[in-house]
């Protein structure tokens, strides 16, 4: 198997993975200090057991930017691979899942968030 598949392979298995365990979301917040009022905040998330860190770190080398934090709510005990910066999400996150669009209706949420890309 050439590298060009195995790469191919793995932006595949990621989409799917994040299909099941991902999250593309939307915050507004008040604050004072803006033109408006409010801030709008973009953001990528997926999560995996903190014993099983193995796939987050690969998307992380992968698209070379984000950040992995704990994630404890409740009895979870997760990590959070999340991308908040916008640069890397129009240059990074959403061309990936232009290029492996996910097979559920995640897939029309993630066109929500880029406006239809």
């Amino acid at each position: 198997m050439n590298a060009d598949n195995q790469q191919e392979r793995l932006c595949c298995y990621i989409s799917g993975y994040v299909d099941g365990e991902g999250s593309f979301h939307v915050a507004i917040q008040k604050v004072a200090h803006v033109k408006f009022g409010y801030q709008i905040l973009p953001e990528f998330h997926v999560s995996q057991s903190k014993d099983r860190p193995v796939v987050l770190e690969l998307i992380k080398k992968l698209w070379q930017c984000g950040y992995i934090k704990e994630n404890f709510r409740g009895k979870d005990n997760n990590l959070v691979f999340v991308v908040r910066n916008r640069k890397d999400l129009l240059s990074k996150v959403i061309p990936f899942f232009r290029n492996f669009p996910m097979l559920s209706t995640k897939q029309e949420d993630f066109k929500k968030i880029c406006f239809n890309c």
